[in-house]
């Protein structure tokens, strides 16, 4: 997959381009370490996964020495600590 087809259906979901730019990145080092399960397979996943927000803003609830604890509020994952 191009990076502008990637990006297009990242948007396309709702992702602002920021995050859309971080999931690309993540995705696609993925993909170039051989990694295709989690590389641009994830985009095709995305689109048919229900029950998370693209616009959902992660808050930190934790914060000790050597341990944090956040909230996702609804993000996919590779967001909330990316």
């Amino acid at each position: 997959m191009q990076p502008e087809e990637g990006l297009a259906r990242l948007r396309a979901l709702g992702f602002g381009e920021e995050d859309a730019q971080e999931l690309w990145a993540h995705f696609d080092g993925a993909e170039r370490r051989g990694k295709q399960g989690h590389g641009h397979a994830r985009i095709p996943w995305l689109e048919g996964l229900e029950g998370y927000d693209p616009s959902a803003e992660p808050r930190l609830v934790e914060d000790e020495e050597g341990f944090q604890r956040w909230h996702g509020g609804g993000a996919i994952g590779y967001l909330v600590l990316g």
